[in-house]
């Protein structure tokens, strides 16, 4: 897939290495989205949505809702840990 969308003129692509859980899945997306928007740099925003993971300060996003908030356990790192970004880094 990261070599179609490559051709496809993707400049960056985050991808996971292994299949994940649609609800890390999701909180970490959520949280690369809303640092990327922020202005922050891709590959920083990635390690910012992993750190906030590690530490369990997710947000959780459904259908454009974003909640702030604690969830009741931490996320173990299998269900984040395996998104990776390719391409520039501009």
């Amino acid at each position: 897939m990261r070599h179609a969308l490559s051709a496809a003129g993707a400049r960056e692509v985050v991808t996971s290495l292994w299949p994940v859980g649609d609800q890390a899945g999701a909180s970490l997306m959520t949280r690369f989205h809303r640092e990327v928007h922020a202005g922050v740099s891709s590959d920083r925003a990635l390690q910012l949505a992993q750190t906030a993971m590690l530490h369990n300060r997710v947000v959780r996003g459904v259908g454009g809702l974003v909640v702030q908030g604690r969830v009741p356990r931490a996320v173990h790192p299998f269900y984040w840990a395996g998104f990776v970004l390719d391409g520039s880094l501009d």
